[in-house]
């Protein structure tokens, strides 16, 4: 993807936008994090907390894993 800037801009358009960004994550971090405390509580299910997840970002359920099957 490019991305064309202001020919007269400088690093300060840029440097916002990264604050930007990094505010976005850190809230996504709370939000994550709040759905790991209310499925532990229980006062949430599997499926409540991937469609909390799916509100957040679509694209954080790809970055869940599958369990291990446990050979005995």
């Amino acid at each position: 993807m490019h991305v064309t800037i202001p020919r007269n801009s400088d690093c300060n358009f840029l440097l916002a936008e990264f604050r930007r960004i990094r505010s976005r994550a850190q809230l996504a971090i709370v939000e994550i994090d709040s759905i790991g405390t209310a499925l532990k509580g229980g006062l949430i299910d599997s499926e409540a907390a991937l469609a909390w997840l799916d509100e957040i970002d679509p694209a954080l359920i790809n970055l869940i894993g599958t369990p291990m099957e446990i050979s005995a």
